[in-house]
């Protein structure tokens, strides 16, 4: 994520891309982090690695005080989180985000699925704008 972050950052302007990307630190890596919510909320968005049966990642495009709005690739059933409360698939919003996760799950400490991974393999990139 560090090679994506750094090349986004040195090539994108040369690209006509007109985005830049910050890497958090390993020790602000959260979903309640400041930063990522501010830039969350002006129109970035950001990859999170994260916790499904191995380590993933995903796209949150969109948050607020109750739940994280991801676009996650991996295809999945639309029953199988039906038996999750903290976690819903959306069909209905494929350009914006296919799963509903509530926030105290991403940050659960736990390996449950969009759960944050934690410690040295914890990352969390924001893209935006500029």
């Amino acid at each position: 994520m560090k090679f994506l972050c750094n090349w986004l950052n040195e090539n994108s302007s040369q690209k006509g891309m007109n985005i830049k990307c910050t890497e958090l630190n390993k020790n602000e890596i959260s979903i309640y982090n400041k930063q990522l919510t501010e830039k969350i909320n002006n129109g970035a968005v950001a990859i999170l690695r994260v916790n499904q049966l191995t380590e993933h990642y995903c796209l949150l495009t969109k948050l607020d005080d109750e739940y994280a709005y991801i676009f996650d690739p991996y295809y999945l059933n639309i029953t199988y989180y039906d038996n999750d409360e903290d976690v819903e698939i959306i069909k209905d919003r494929p350009f914006e985000f296919n799963r509903k996760v509530k926030n105290s799950r991403i940050e659960e400490g736990e390996n449950k699925d969009f759960s944050l991974v934690r410690g040295e393999n914890s990352e969390i990139i924001i893209i935006e704008k500029y």
